[in-house]
């Protein structure tokens, strides 16, 4: 907050700008899950990516980190939280029957 006080106007406008631009743009991929400007994400429309492989993660943000390794090749389902009875999320607060579905659908569609 001390150093946006002791910028300039301008700055902090074009911040503010920037912040609302990524409200608007991003969003979630109707595939995966995970944070993009196209639906679908460019990992999901990559062909050369497995499409029989899926990596399940908690967060969209656990993606960027596999990705930046360059070792996995798949594709990936982010479940959007973790698993947490005591605070009283269980398999039907995340994305578990979408991951069904879409492993269903693509087994069928191979």
């Amino acid at each position: 907050m001390f150093y946006l006080l002791n910028r300039p106007r301008a700055e902090a406008q074009s911040l503010a700008e920037a912040i609302l631009a990524v409200k608007d743009r991003v969003k979630l991929c109707s595939q995966c899950f995970a944070l993009t400007e196209d639906d679908p994400c460019a990992i999901c429309t990559d062909e050369r990516r497995d499409g029989t492989l899926f990596c399940v993660v908690a967060e969209a943000k656990d993606i960027y980190a596999i990705e930046r390794t360059g070792a996995y090749r798949g594709r990936y389902h982010v479940l959007g939280g973790l698993i947490s009875p005591m605070d009283g999320i269980g398999p039907a607060q995340l994305r578990v029957k979408e991951l069904i579905e879409r492993i269903a659908s693509e087994t069928r569609s191979r």
